[in-house]
C-alpha cells in the first residue's frame, strides 16, 4: 500500500491529467473558460507594503553576488548590463499586480540602455496557498519561452488562481501540454523556487514585491519615481558597476 502522501500525489496528478485532457478536447481559450467580473483583489484598501517610502538600503557585494545566484531565473533585457534589476514575486500577492504597470513602463523606458530584468520567486504560502505551484508553473512555461505571457496572465486572472487552473493558463497560451504536464508533475524546477527563497530570506526579504537595483533594495508597490531615481543614479556611476 502506498503512503498517503504518494497516494495523494498520484490522485493530484492524474486530476491535473484528466483537466489537460478536457481543455485540449475544448480546444477552448482561456478567456472562455475563465469567470468574468470577480473582485481584483490589487483594488482594496492600501496597505503598509503601498505606504512603503522607498528608502534605499544597500547590500553587501557578497550580497549582490548571491542575488545572481539563480538557476532559472528569467531576464529580459540588455545582455551586458550596468544596472540588474530583481524581483522577488509572489504571484497571488496583490501588491506585485499593483506594481506589474510599473515594471512594465520601465522596460519600454530602458529599452535602449544596459538595463536588465530579472524575476525571482517568494512564494508565501502561509496566506497564498496556490503560490507556490503557480510560480513552479511560470517556470514550466519558460522552458517554452512563454514566460512573461505566463506571468502577465497569471496577474490578469490573479484573484481566481488555483492549482487546477494553471494547465488552463498554459493551454489557453498554446503551450505543449504533454511537456507542461510532465514538468508540473515531476516537479522539476522546485528546488529552484526554494533557492530562491531561501536566497531572499538571507537578503532580508519579508514581504512581496521586494526589489533590488544593484544591490539597492526598494520595497512595495511604489511609484515609477522612485524606481527611475535609483536606476538613473546607477547609470551615472562612474565606475559603471
Amino acid at each position: 500500500m502506498l503512503p498517503s502522501d504518494q497516494k495523494n500525489g498520484g490522485i493530484a496528478f492524474v486530476g491535473m491529467i484528466i483537466v489537460v485532457i478536457f481543455i485540449v478536447f475544448l480546444g477552448a481559450n482561456v478567456k472562455d473558460l475563465l469567470p468574468r467580473g470577480t473582485k481584483n483583489p490589487a483594488q482594496s484598501d492600501m496597505t503598509r507594503a503601498e505606504k512603503t517610502s522607498g528608502g534605499k538600503y544597500t547590500l553587501s557585494p557578497k550580497s549582490v553576488t548571491r542575488l545572481s545566484q539563480s538557476d532559472f531565473a528569467f531576464y529580459v533585457g540588455s545582455p551586458n548590463p550596468r544596472v540588474k534589476i530583481v524581483e522577488f514575486l509572489d504571484f497571488q500577492c496583490p501588491y506585485c499586480k499593483r506594481v506589474l504597470p510599473t515594471i512594465q513602463e520601465l522596460m519600454k523606458r530602458y529599452t535602449d540602455a544596459p538595463v536588465r530584468f530579472s524575476f525571482r520567486h517568494f512564494p508565501v504560502e502561509s496566506i497564498h496557498p496556490a503560490a507556490f505551484q503557480a510560480s513552479h508553473a511560470s517556470l514550466c512555461a519558460k522552458e517554452q519561452n512563454k514566460f512573461m505571457e505566463y506571468h502577465d496572465l497569471l496577474y490578469e486572472y490573479q484573484d481566481i488562481i488555483s492549482e487546477e487552473r494553471l494547465p488552463v493558463f498554459a493551454a489557453g497560451l498554446g503551450l505543449d501540454m504533454d511537456r507542461f504536464t510532465t514538468c508540473m508533475g515531476t516537479q522539476r524546477y522546485a528546488s529552484t523556487i526554494r533557492k530562491d527563497l531561501s536566497d531572499a530570506t538571507t537578503l532580508g526579504v519579508v514581504g512581496t514585491p521586494t526589489f533590488f537595483i544593484n544591490g539597492n533594495r526598494l520595497e512595495g508597490a511604489l511609484p515609477i519615481e522612485n524606481f527611475t531615481r535609483v536606476i538613473d543614479e546607477e547609470l551615472a556611476r562612474p565606475d559603471g558597476r
